[in-house]
């Protein structure tokens, strides 16, 4: 049986990265001839559901360990995303409460024991009509 290691990120954003798998299932065995696969999740937390519908877990076949959890969301403006983005990184804060200053503009948090980042973005394609909000928690990159 898997289980979550923090129910805050589980709730609002359906897993952690390294943690095992949120849930304990039985549903036949994940894709075999793949390192990972993705199990789409719904969003629970009221406040990131009225901003997010649902998520991607990318999870280790062998292991069952959430290596990522991202979901993406076109605004209709940047003010738009940006109010929305507010709200997600305060929940991510919530629990990476370290600074990230890495190279990916993704992550601006890193938790305690360095074993995820995370954040959200809002990003602007010159070639797309609108901005797409990013939340993205991961495995941290190997130095």
């Amino acid at each position: 049986m898997a289980r979550a290691q923090d129910a805050t990120l589980v709730l609002a954003f359906g897993g952690e990265p390294g943690a095992p798998l949120a849930h304990a299932y039985n549903y036949g065995a994940p894709p075999a001839d793949a390192p990972t696969y993705v199990m789409r999740v719904p969003v629970f937390e009221p406040q990131v559901a009225a901003i997010l519908h649902d998520g991607e877990l990318l999870i280790d076949a062998q292991t069952k360990i959430v290596q990522r959890v991202h979901a993406e969301r076109a605004m209709k403006t940047i003010a738009e995303c940006t109010e929305a983005k507010k709200v997600l990184d305060a929940k991510i804060a919530a629990v990476f409460k370290l600074p990230y200053t890495g190279s990916d503009p993704r992550w601006q948090y890193l938790n305690e024991k360095g074993t995820g980042v995370g954040g959200t973005q809002c990003y602007t394609a010159r070639h797309l009509p609108y901005v797409t909000l990013i939340v993205d928690l991961s495995v941290p990159p190997a130095p």
